[in-house]
């Protein structure tokens, strides 16, 4: 496949926010390795590696599945 596609619904309490956690985290830093197109289907939320996300240029889908 020529992308990853990461659909986190997971929420963190006490906030109930969307968040991306370790293991999302670690497939997307292989996906960057490998220059593979990396989608999001919410924003990158505050987290402390939100620079890092950043930094992999990920694809922002706002939440909606037909923005791919």
């Amino acid at each position: 496949s020529g992308a990853f596609y990461f659909f986190s619904h997971s929420k963190t309490l006490p906030h109930n926010r969307p968040n991306i956690c370790a293991r999302p985290f670690l497939e997307m830093g292989f996906a960057h390795v490998l220059h593979k197109k990396i989608y999001l289907l919410h924003p990158i939320p505050e987290m402390g590696y939100t620079t890092e996300i950043i930094a992999m240029q990920p694809i922002l889908l706002e939440g909606k599945l037909e923005n791919l």
